[in-house]
């Protein structure tokens, strides 16, 4: 990636960051936010790592969210939390390209009142 590239990257993380905590978090519960947080954090780095090498999908949020979504149904199993949750996910993950701009949304919105309450 050239250095003009990374306000981009910047910018583009920044925005999707916070929709994918927000879906993930109305997946499998406010309790899991951190590990919400934590999945997007991971992707994100296994995103530029693997973008920078000129691999960028054709939908980057997309991308982003399948990963994120795989990486928490990942850290569910190996803490051993909430089995049944991540089970779901894995079925639902398979047939999901990508929450709907709604989706987004409603999660961001639910998000912001869980944080003010």
């Amino acid at each position: 990636m050239s250095t003009g590239t990374y306000p981009l990257v910047d910018d583009f993380f920044r925005r999707e960051s916070a929709s994918v905590i927000a879906v993930l978090t109305r997946a499998f519960g406010f309790a899991n936010v951190d590990l919400a947080e934590d999945a997007v954090q991971e992707a994100m780095v296994q995103a530029l790592q693997s973008w920078r090498q000129g691999r960028v999908p054709d939908q980057p949020a997309a991308w982003l969210h399948r990963v994120a979504k795989n990486r928490m149904i990942t850290a569910l199993r190996r803490d051993g939390r909430s089995f049944e949750l991540a089970h779901e996910a894995e079925l639902t993950a398979a047939e999901d390209t990508g929450p709907e701009p709604d989706e987004i949304e409603d999660s961001l919105l639910g998000m912001i009142f869980a944080c003010c309450h």
